[in-house]
């Protein structure tokens, strides 16, 4: 499998070079190439060292906000290596600019290089029919902005859309509904830029194309009266997951609020302000067997006991990565509550096995991996139109499971967005 990431620079930029440090891979198994999209400069493989390590120039015939520059790692996945680490990189520029704006796919990392303040690189992109876009900015330093535009570029004073915090995460929802309206058959063009940075730094950009009916505001609540140290604790974790999910799928499924109440009646059907709650923290972990974390096709089950491996007893109520996990089944599975669903469990002659491993479907205890897998390929959601249920059976239900890629890659971004902040979306509302 190949895994790509695409470098992008400003229009002065006519050549850059990687400094790779050390470079341990098996011999023609595996190799680092880095070129453009038509040609290689350089492939790396087996055990490099001396005069074979250093600076990888690549020289372009144009500039890098035109030519983006590649790093492909091509893989067996087997693991007998240390690796390799790039530790920098270096760039020429020339006297006067080039304006371009390499398209941007949607679910592949790019990475602008801003080189100082006010530097801004450009990129083009477009949109599916019925969806609207998520377009998240993170990994720089300093103040680091977002504008986008339709039909031109955008300027500081000239945009439809910006994000203009003073850090440097960024996040934009475009909705469906004003792209068709206001951008049918143009492109859109995005600027990154730098409003204040100290140095040269890379700052990482990804477009998701998601549905209306997979942007989200979900209900949690509990089966008994919760403690007001409880439900803090409940906050945090539900933020966090919330963070994960949107790493899980891409930028696909996007929760913008969950509303926590406490003790709205009993059972595992908690309530929720009178109605059917999205997820239920229970207390005797009914119908889910003790020591169990499960989705089922009524809601998200987290019991107070640890699931086997975690390593807390309280482990499933509290933490993020598990509810996220959970979140997992209700994205991608059936809707039995003992189906064992295949991108966790591997049934072999009765006995249960991990498979997935590289996802947080996995063992989410363990593995510090924040995408979803499946048989082939990384799980997108191509899935367009109005749901014929609930929102609630959407996201029960199996939004996933058996569907074509909506853009095929073999590179999952496995970044998990926990600290990011979504621009005041993503919030948990406690309702004591």
């Amino acid at each position: 499998m190949d895994y790509l990431r695409w470098v992008v620079g400003n229009a002065y930029m006519q050549g850059i070079s990687f400094f790779v440090s050390s470079f341990d891979m098996e011999q023609s198994f595996d190799k680092l190439a880095i070129g453009t999209a038509t040609q290689n400069y350089h492939t790396l493989t087996g055990s490099l060292s001396g005069p074979s390590l250093g600076y990888k120039d690549v020289v372009l015939p144009w500039r890098l906000q035109i030519t983006p520059v590649g790093l492909r790692v091509t893989t067996d996945h087997s693991v007998t290596r240390r690796g390799f680490e790039i530790l920098g990189a270096r760039y020429c520029c020339a006297s006067t600019p080039i304006v371009g704006a390499p398209y941007l796919q949607r679910l592949r990392r790019y990475t602008a290089l801003l080189t100082s303040t006010n530097d801004v690189v450009y990129f083009s992109t477009d949109f599916v029919a019925g969806a609207g876009l998520n377009i998240a900015v993170w990994g720089g330093v300093g103040d680091v902005d977002v504008r986008v535009r339709c039909g031109a570029y955008p300027t500081e004073s000239q945009y439809d859309f910006a994000a203009t915090s003073s850090d440097s995460n960024e996040f934009l929802h475009i909705t469906a509904d004003w792209l068709a309206e206001q951008c049918t058959g143009q492109s859109l063009y995005v600027a990154v830029s730098a409003f204040s940075i100290p140095i040269p730094a890379p700052a990482h950009i990804m477009v998701s194309a998601i549905y209306p009916e997979k942007v989200l505001t979900l209900t949690a609540g509990t089966d008994h009266t919760a403690t007001t140290q409880q439900l803090d604790k409940w906050k945090v974790a539900l933020e966090e997951a919330i963070r994960r999910s949107y790493g899980q799928t891409e930028g696909q499924v996007f929760i913008k609020q969950i509303d926590l109440w406490n003790s709205q009646g009993p059972g595992y059907e908690c309530q929720c302000n009178g109605v059917q709650c999205d997820i239920c923290f229970v207390l005797n972990g009914y119908p889910a067997p003790p020591a169990q974390c499960r989705y089922d096709d009524n809601n998200n089950i987290v019991t107070l006991s640890a699931t086997a491996g975690a390593p807390a007893p309280d482990a499933c109520w509290y933490t993020g990565r598990t509810i996220a996990h959970e979140f997992g089944h209700a994205y991608m599975s059936g809707d039995a509550i003992n189906e064992q669903i295949h991108d966790e469990y591997y049934n072999f002659q009765g006995n249960i096995y991990w498979q997935c491993g590289h996802s947080n479907m996995a063992d989410p205890w363990a593995i510090e991996q924040h995408n979803f897998c499946s048989d082939f390929d990384h799980k997108k959601d191509p899935t367009p139109g109005a749901p014929t249920t609930t929102l609630v059976s959407v996201f029960r239900n199996a939004t996933f499971a058996g569907v074509v890629p909506e853009a095929p890659s073999g590179t999952p971004d496995n970044y998990s967005f926990v600290g990011f902040d979504f621009n005041n979306l993503g919030a948990v509302y406690v309702h004591p």
